[in-house]
């Protein structure tokens, strides 16, 4: 699918998410060290995010902070994903969570130089 993305194939889709998925790929194999920067810094947002609202829940009593439930929203589904990548890799391939995380920053580190990495197989063991 990476190397497909890479060769300027083009599918128009009538579904406008998909379309927009598509595009989004599409940056991540042009331009994978800043597309994954910027994702980055989209999940640390998040994090720090959900950070504070916990802090507003366990340190100011409030249980029903006005950000709570658009922070849950958006962190939600980023979290899930990471615990899901963090279980499979331990149960089917011994790879511990700080192993993994370490592997996913070089890989980002080294990001963009020739024959470093590619996304596809950033986090394939």
């Amino acid at each position: 699918m990476y190397s497909w993305l890479l060769s300027g194939n083009v599918i128009d889709f009538l579904d406008f998410r998909s379309q927009q998925a598509l595009n989004r790929m599409k940056q991540l194999a042009e331009d994978p060290k800043s597309t994954l920067n910027r994702v980055r810094k989209y999940i640390n947002h998040a994090l720090h995010r959900l950070y504070r609202q916990r802090n507003m829940v366990l340190h100011g009593g409030d249980a029903r902070p006005v950000g709570l439930e658009s922070t849950l929203l958006c962190s939600g589904p980023l979290i899930s994903a990471v615990l899901d990548q963090m279980i499979h890799a331990e149960q089917f391939h011994g790879v511990a969570p700080l192993q993994l995380a370490a592997r996913a920053e070089v890989g980002l580190t080294a990001g963009g130089l020739d024959g470093a990495w590619n996304p596809a197989n950033l986090l394939s063991f």
